[in-house]
């Protein structure tokens, strides 16, 4: 859950653990509410308190933005990463506990298996994790960011970009053309015997 809840003289955000949130956080004088599980910051830090969240986690709402599921080869990102805690999207989504690994709700192992050792997340060869409903934009930085590697079902439709990426070509001719006549109008009213040239004289 990502909500930003906006109250008199102080804004509420409901995020998942992620340190670089956490550092922000501080470094804006954020204060946490272990009672209500909550940060709390000054409503003159808003726009930079959504900011961050969109950047980090692709979001400032989780409720109402468009989710994709994401696939990925789990050696091919972190093979040599040394932690109790993984983190992809923005989002813990496997943890080394008490000798076994826990996995956030929205994770699913389609082949292979994540393994426990030294306290440390580690991974089958070929070990391949799915995140559910993980908001469209956190996908997509971290498709381009591992091309190779990630896979967003149902996410980006090549067919669909085309189309698009022609509509949006056809709009630039359409606008130039526009652009040209009218510049062309007005180079006649300013020419001698034109309106503007006659209310001059």
């Amino acid at each position: 859950m990502i909500k930003v809840i906006v109250k008199e003289g102080i804004i509420e955000v409901i995020s998942p653990y992620n340190p670089e949130f956490v550092s922000f956080a501080h470094m804006r004088g954020g204060k946490w509410s272990k009672k209500n599980k909550v940060w709390m910051f000054d409503p003159r830090d808003e726009f930079a308190v959504r900011s961050v969240l969109i950047d980090i986690y692709g979001t400032d709402d989780y409720e109402s933005c468009e989710k994709v599921d994401v696939r990925f080869c789990y050696n091919d990102i972190f093979e040599y990463y040394n932690d109790y805690k993984v983190i992809a999207c923005g989002y813990e989504f496997a943890r080394a506990k008490w000798g076994d690994i826990k996995l956030a709700d929205h994770t699913v192992i389609i082949e292979g298996k994540l393994i426990n050792k030294g306290n440390c997340v580690r991974a089958e060869k070929g070990t391949i994790v799915e995140l559910r409903s993980v908001p469209k934009k956190a996908a997509e930085r971290f498709f381009r960011e591992y091309p190779e590697a990630v896979e967003i079902i149902g996410g980006i439709n090549i067919g669909q970009l085309k189309e698009e990426k022609m509509k949006l070509q056809k709009r630039i001719r359409d606008i130039e053309e526009t652009i040209e006549k009218l510049e062309a109008e007005q180079e006649k009213r300013e020419e001698p015997g034109g309106v503007i040239s006659d209310l001059k004289d």
